[in-house]
């Protein structure tokens, strides 16, 4: 029953249930305790970004940036306006999802037709 069965080398995801219980505690302990350690996350989330920056440096290669903008402007902008129509709709769904009369069923369909969507886009 479940991920749990040793007889098949599957094991609790232990990772998980400690996070759960330091989340947990910290719940517990106070919103100054969680506020402390909410910067210390964006702290580290913000240093691995600037170690992943400094690392990639060493990595470029500027006769890769000929030709810059092969598409101009406009390229960069219709490709960014397709991305962000094509993942909009899920955040459309998942805030749209407490006032429909049948979430499960509405939720399932517009979801599948918005990985239809991306593909379409993916492909075009």
């Amino acid at each position: 029953m479940g991920s749990f069965d040793p007889a098949k080398g599957t094991y609790g995801n232990w990772i998980a249930v400690l996070v759960v219980i330091a989340i947990s505690l910290m719940l517990n302990h106070g919103v100054r305790s969680s506020v402390r350690i909410n910067n210390f996350i964006v702290i580290v989330k913000i240093a691995i970004i600037i170690l992943f920056v400094v690392v990639g440096a060493f990595f470029v290669k500027p006769t890769n940036w000929h030709p810059f903008f092969p598409f101009g402007g406009s390229g960069v902008l219709h490709g960014a306006a397709a991305v962000f129509f094509a993942y909009l709709g899920f955040d459309v769904v998942s805030s749209s999802a407490a006032e429909v009369k049948n979430p499960r069923k509405i939720c399932q369909l517009a979801l599948s037709e918005l990985w239809s969507s991306q593909r379409y886009y993916m492909l075009a």
